[in-house]
Protein backbone atom coordinates (compact mmCIF):
# COMPACT_ATOMS: atom_id res chain seq x y z
CA UNK A 1 0.00 0.00 0.00
CA UNK A 2 1.33 3.87 -0.98
CA UNK A 3 1.27 5.92 1.93
CA UNK A 4 0.14 8.99 1.90
CA UNK A 5 3.01 11.72 1.30
CA UNK A 6 1.42 13.63 4.16
CA UNK A 7 2.56 11.15 7.06
CA UNK A 8 5.86 12.69 6.11
CA UNK A 9 7.92 10.68 8.89
CA UNK A 10 5.61 7.86 10.10
CA UNK A 11 8.34 6.80 12.30
CA UNK A 12 7.71 10.27 14.23
CA UNK A 13 3.96 10.08 14.39
CA UNK A 14 3.03 9.37 18.02
CA UNK A 15 -1.06 7.81 18.21
CA UNK A 16 -3.19 6.72 21.72
CA UNK A 17 -5.36 3.93 20.77
CA UNK A 18 -8.20 3.64 23.46
CA UNK A 19 -10.49 1.03 22.91
CA UNK A 20 -11.25 -1.63 25.90
CA UNK A 21 -11.11 -4.81 23.22
CA UNK A 22 -7.81 -5.89 23.41
CA UNK A 23 -8.36 -7.74 20.28
CA UNK A 24 -8.75 -4.30 18.49
CA UNK A 25 -5.95 -2.37 20.45
CA UNK A 26 -3.55 -5.19 19.07
CA UNK A 27 -5.28 -4.33 15.21
CA UNK A 28 -4.39 -1.00 15.66
CA UNK A 29 -0.88 -1.50 17.08
CA UNK A 30 -0.51 -3.58 14.12
CA UNK A 31 -1.50 -1.65 11.59
CA UNK A 32 -0.13 1.34 12.60
CA UNK A 33 3.37 -0.76 12.59
CA UNK A 34 3.01 -1.39 9.13
CA UNK A 35 2.97 2.32 8.30
CA UNK A 36 5.99 2.28 10.57
CA UNK A 37 4.15 4.08 13.18
CA UNK A 38 6.05 3.22 16.56
CA UNK A 39 4.67 5.34 18.89
CA UNK A 40 1.56 3.99 20.22
CA UNK A 41 0.45 4.43 23.81
CA UNK A 42 -3.06 2.31 24.24
CA UNK A 43 -5.11 2.38 26.67
CA UNK A 44 -8.06 -0.17 28.01
CA UNK A 45 -10.98 3.23 28.82
CA UNK A 46 -11.24 6.59 28.15
CA UNK A 47 -10.96 7.68 31.84
CA UNK A 48 -7.68 6.74 31.43
CA UNK A 49 -6.62 9.39 28.40
CA UNK A 50 -6.23 13.04 30.54
CA UNK A 51 -4.12 11.25 32.63
CA UNK A 52 -1.86 9.38 29.56
CA UNK A 53 -1.71 12.63 28.01
CA UNK A 54 -0.75 14.88 30.80
CA UNK A 55 2.17 12.21 31.71
CA UNK A 56 2.92 11.85 27.92
CA UNK A 57 6.47 12.88 26.64
CA UNK A 58 5.08 14.76 24.11
CA UNK A 59 1.64 15.95 22.42
CA UNK A 60 0.37 13.10 19.99
CA UNK A 61 -0.13 13.40 16.53
CA UNK A 62 -3.90 12.03 17.54
CA UNK A 63 -6.86 9.88 19.52
CA UNK A 64 -8.17 7.24 18.50
CA UNK A 65 -10.68 7.55 20.84
CA UNK A 66 -13.49 3.91 21.07
CA UNK A 67 -17.25 5.21 21.69
CA UNK A 68 -18.85 2.16 23.45
CA UNK A 69 -16.56 1.45 26.48
CA UNK A 70 -17.14 -0.24 29.53
CA UNK A 71 -16.56 2.37 32.03
CA UNK A 72 -16.70 5.56 29.77
CA UNK A 73 -18.41 6.92 26.78
CA UNK A 74 -16.43 8.42 23.95
CA UNK A 75 -18.38 10.93 23.27
CA UNK A 76 -18.19 12.01 26.99
CA UNK A 77 -14.52 11.37 27.28
CA UNK A 78 -14.15 13.98 23.96
CA UNK A 79 -16.36 16.82 25.76
CA UNK A 80 -13.62 16.46 29.06
CA UNK A 81 -11.13 16.84 26.27
CA UNK A 82 -12.27 19.89 24.44
CA UNK A 83 -12.69 21.85 27.86
CA UNK A 84 -9.22 21.07 28.75
CA UNK A 85 -7.01 24.05 27.99
CA UNK A 86 -3.78 22.08 27.18
CA UNK A 87 -5.91 19.52 25.24
CA UNK A 88 -8.80 21.23 23.10
CA UNK A 89 -7.59 21.26 20.29
CA UNK A 90 -6.23 17.70 20.07
CA UNK A 91 -6.95 15.77 16.92
CA UNK A 92 -9.36 13.33 18.03
CA UNK A 93 -11.41 10.55 15.52
CA UNK A 94 -14.62 8.05 16.83
CA UNK A 95 -13.62 4.47 15.85
CA UNK A 96 -17.13 2.90 16.18
CA UNK A 97 -18.83 0.65 13.96
CA UNK A 98 -21.70 3.05 14.75
CA UNK A 99 -21.44 5.19 11.64
CA UNK A 100 -25.03 5.92 11.21
CA UNK A 101 -24.25 8.35 13.91
CA UNK A 102 -22.16 10.40 11.85
CA UNK A 103 -23.97 13.57 12.83
CA UNK A 104 -23.72 13.22 16.73
CA UNK A 105 -19.99 12.31 15.96
CA UNK A 106 -19.53 15.69 13.78
CA UNK A 107 -21.35 17.33 16.60
CA UNK A 108 -19.54 16.41 19.45
CA UNK A 109 -16.20 17.93 17.95
CA UNK A 110 -14.47 14.84 16.61
CA UNK A 111 -12.33 15.20 13.83
CA UNK A 112 -13.38 12.51 11.99
CA UNK A 113 -14.73 8.83 12.32
CA UNK A 114 -12.80 5.52 12.15
CA UNK A 115 -15.36 2.77 11.23
CA UNK A 116 -15.00 -0.69 12.74
CA UNK A 117 -13.61 -3.32 11.00
CA UNK A 118 -11.39 -0.62 9.13
CA UNK A 119 -7.89 -1.94 7.00
CA UNK A 120 -4.53 -0.02 6.78
CA UNK A 121 -5.74 2.37 4.22
CA UNK A 122 -8.63 3.54 6.73
CA UNK A 123 -5.74 4.20 9.25
CA UNK A 124 -3.30 6.16 6.74
CA UNK A 125 -6.83 8.42 5.58
CA UNK A 126 -7.27 9.54 9.62
CA UNK A 127 -3.07 10.09 9.81
CA UNK A 128 -3.07 12.37 6.83
CA UNK A 129 -6.25 14.01 7.67
CA UNK A 130 -4.68 14.81 11.33
CA UNK A 131 -1.29 15.87 9.86
CA UNK A 132 -3.28 18.69 8.15
CA UNK A 133 -3.55 22.38 9.60
CA UNK A 134 -6.42 23.13 11.03
CA UNK A 135 -6.84 25.97 8.14
CA UNK A 136 -6.57 23.11 5.90
CA UNK A 137 -9.21 20.47 7.85
CA UNK A 138 -12.01 22.57 8.36
CA UNK A 139 -13.81 19.39 6.99
CA UNK A 140 -15.00 15.94 9.02
CA UNK A 141 -13.29 12.54 7.85
CA UNK A 142 -14.92 9.38 7.21
CA UNK A 143 -12.76 6.42 6.81
CA UNK A 144 -15.00 3.37 6.42
CA UNK A 145 -15.40 0.14 4.08
CA UNK A 146 -16.05 1.73 0.42
CA UNK A 147 -16.10 5.34 1.79
CA UNK A 148 -13.15 7.77 2.24
CA UNK A 149 -14.75 11.08 2.25
CA UNK A 150 -14.16 14.87 3.55
CA UNK A 151 -16.92 16.76 4.01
Amino acid sequence: MQLSPLLGRPSEQFVVVVDDEHLIRRVVVSQLGRLHVKNVVTLEDGDQLLSALDNAPRPPTCVLLDIVMRRSNGVSVLEELRRHPKWSTLSVYAMTSNVESEALFRASGFDGLMAKPFGREHLVTVLSHCLLSRDQRDSFVVAAKRRLTCT
